[in-house]
Parts: C-alpha cells; structure tokens; sequence
C-alpha cells in the first residue's frame, strides 16, 4: 500500500522541534480537518491539532509514549489510503 504525498515539518519553525507539523496533499480526497477527525474518531482515539492555516495539523512528540510513533504513522496510513 502507497502512502499519498504528504509534507512533514518541525513544529514550531524556528526554535527546537518538539512536534511535526504534517500537511496533506490535496490531491488524497482528504482536509487536514479531516484527518484530525479521523484520527479523534479511531480506536484508540488520537488526539492532534488542526494548525491555524486550516491545511496541515500537528502531533506533538513530547507525550508520546515509546512505540506512538507507529501507532500514528499506521493510522496516518490508513486515514490517507481510506
């Protein structure tokens, strides 16, 4: 399975990441508002924030827990691919 196009960055730019920041090619069907929903939505329910512009949202790194990074980038997988 091919992940769509995404676009990942530190979150907050300048300064030490302590999150991405991830914006959606909209060329997958998909909003950045959507897959914050999805996300809520899912089992387990993950919460992230939609950003200010409305076309990307964050994930913040700090209060993940050691193995959230896969269980976010399987769902992120599975938002974009649905």
């Amino acid at each position: 399975m091919t992940t769509p196009d995404i676009e990942v960055y530190d979150r907050p730019e300048p300064g030490p990441p302590t999150g991405v920041s991830v914006r959606v090619d909209p060329r997958t069907g998909k909003t950045a508002s959507d897959v914050v929903e999805e996300f809520r939505a899912g089992n387990p329910s993950i919460w992230i924030g939609l950003n200010a512009d409305g076309g990307s949202f964050s994930i913040g790194v700090p209060l993940l827990s050691e193995g959230g990074e896969q269980v976010i980038a399987r769902r992120l997988q599975e938002v974009l691919t649905s």
